[in-house]
């Protein structure tokens, strides 16, 4: 497997992907409000957080003993058939508490849930098929049709007179589109399950699943938590901050996909030294656009705010560039947290993430009364902080490996320089326009890169990333 093509592939339909739904949420934004909007977003939080017990750690345990390459077959068909399991438990629960659940999001919802649980889990444990097989390229396309079909059926269903429960309909068509393609393209015939790849596998997923615990609880809790105490326009404004900001760990996530069957691979034939020289550019990549998107943030947040989703989303303006910052600590996660597992560590992330969402957690209760979204995003920038340190430190333990200090800090020195041109620039010509912002952008984005660039060492692996396509 090329990991640079790779990369680059997984990448730039992750562009895509962003591109596509940055246009759809802010479409959507103003056709629905934010407090329609914010409903729906509820809806995928508690989806969000009742997929972990619903994976039980299943995706990423089949990742991991496909690419070891053996037994292959009874692997997944015994992943099939525990997820069954996983997922059968789970949409009971939700039927039996459905009144609940119907009362928080102040819709009939719970139907629903139980469908999007169903098609989702099988379309993501199919994805991990074919990343096991070290076809981590193949998906992107197929993941970039999950996006397609969700803006397109969303923005007909919407067009008909549907409100939320339109895009509720389009998620669960975007997850069975990609169910049917990634099903159709893996190589991996289905075997009879055997207990002894059950037990092989419930060995990796058990620390999976409670380490998936983090990468959700991160993306969903504090959406959970703010739609207790405050309301959905509260909700949709925090979540479409977010949402900007988590363009910028594309990258970041597109290096951690690709390597994690690479190392997995490379661990498993004790080939350390390749793991090793891997890590420290790849941390390096991963967190190289994520610092100049934070000092960006901080010269135009109210204005991307504002100009691309509405004046009622202007109030997330403080998170925003708060949650870009932390950022900045996630891409670097992303690759540490996936090789610490890829070299059949979960158990140490597992104990790391189920420390930091406690963490993130009390502060969500803490702060949110008291600063309301505002103490929201504070919450999840210390507790990532909290676990990107803690997965460094682990992951050292085993693997030493050096942080690449000096093009880091020049990358902080060629955000800085280029925030203070644009707010330099800002003061004379406010972006008071779609277009003028997206022209600052431009122009951010190329002095940036001409001030990386400037430093030879990181022209220099510029140059060896073009050679490797």
């Amino acid at each position: 497997m090329n990991l640079v093509k790779s990369t680059s592939k997984i990448f730039f339909v992750k562009v895509a992907n962003a591109v596509l739904g940055f246009v759809a949420i802010a479409y959507f934004a103003r056709a629905l409000g934010s407090a329609e909007l914010g409903i729906f977003f509820l809806f995928q939080a508690v989806h969000g957080m009742l997929s972990i017990p619903a994976d039980f750690g299943i995706n990423n345990a089949v990742k991991k003993r496909l690419s070891e390459g053996s037994n292959q077959s009874t692997i997944l068909g015994t992943a099939v058939s525990a997820k069954f399991l996983s997922i059968g438990i789970i949409c009971v629960i939700v039927l039996l508490i459905s009144d609940y659940i119907n009362s928080y999001l102040g819709r009939e919802w719970g139907i629903y849930l139980v469908i999007a649980i169903f098609f989702s889990q099988y379309s993501k444990l199919f994805i991990s098929v074919l990343h096991g097989e070290l076809r981590v390229g193949e998906t992107a396309i197929i993941s970039l049709t999950r996006q397609i079909v969700w803006i397109t059926s969303g923005v007909i269903l919407l067009s008909v007179g549907l409100d939320a429960l339109g895009l509720v309909y389009a998620f669960i068509l975007g997850e069975i589109a990609v169910l049917l393609w990634s099903l159709y393209r893996i190589d991996t015939p289905f075997g009879w399950p055997e207990l002894a790849q059950a037990r092989s596998v419930f060995d990796y997923s058990r620390f999976s699943f409670i380490s998936s615990i983090g990468g959700y609880a991160y993306s969903w809790v504090d959406v959970l938590i703010i739609g207790f105490f405050l309301s959905s326009s509260y909700v949709a404004a925090y979540e479409v901050a977010w949402r900007v900001t988590a363009v910028v760990v594309l990258f970041s996530q597109a290096i951690a996909t690709t390597i994690f069957p690479q190392v997995s691979l490379w661990d498993s034939e004790d080939a350390t030294e390749k793991i090793q020289e891997l890590l420290p550019p790849a941390v390096t990549a991963s967190i190289i656009l994520a610092i100049p998107a934070f000092f960006g943030s901080i010269a135009f947040s109210t204005e991307i705010l504002e100009l691309i989703f509405g004046p009622e989303f202007a109030m997330a303006s403080l998170v925003l560039i708060i949650l870009m910052g932390e950022k900045i600590f996630q891409s670097a996660h992303k690759v540490l947290g996936y090789s610490l597992q890829a070299i059949d560590r979960p158990d140490l992330a597992a104990y790391i993430g189920l420390l930091t969402i406690i963490v993130n957690i009390f502060l969500n209760f803490a702060l949110i009364p008291v600063f309301d979204i505002t103490g929201a995003a504070f919450a999840t920038g210390l507790s990532f902080l909290l676990n990107t340190v803690l997965h460094a430190g682990f992951l050292r333990n085993y693997l030493p490996f050096k942080i690449e200090y000096k093009k880091v800090a020049w990358s902080f020195v060629s955000s800085a320089t280029m925030m203070g041109i644009l707010l330099l620039s800002k003061s004379y010509f406010p972006a008071n326009s779609i277009i003028v912002l997206l022209g600052y952008v431009g122009v951010g984005a190329l002095f940036y890169f001409v001030l990386l660039l400037s430093y030879q060492p990181m022209k220099s692996d510029l140059e060896r990333l073009s050679k490797s396509f």
